[in-house]
């Protein structure tokens, strides 16, 4: 991979993760957690599950219904923010 497709990877994991940050954010102004994730490792880490878990779907054979894999992700997130 070249450098500049590698350089473009990042910044688009990046500013998925940055999402990641203002939908917590809003959420814990909501009231409806806690504290939003503050932590760029875990927004980053949480874009990497998403990223990898549907890449994992798409290329299987005999794939779950994408609504499951919508909720395992929801789970995930949802476990996440509520440390």
């Amino acid at each position: 991979v070249s450098g500049g497709v590698e350089l473009r990877r990042r910044e688009a994991i990046h500013n998925v993760a940055q999402l990641v940050r203002s939908y917590t954010e809003l959420l814990a102004e909501r009231g409806s957690i806690d504290r939003a994730i503050v932590s760029p490792v875990m927004w980053v880490a949480m874009v990497g599950a998403i990223h990898e878990t549907i890449t994992d779907w798409v290329i299987q054979s005999d794939r779950p219904p994408l609504e499951f894999i919508v909720d395992e992700l929801a789970a995930l997130f949802e476990a996440v923010i509520r440390r």
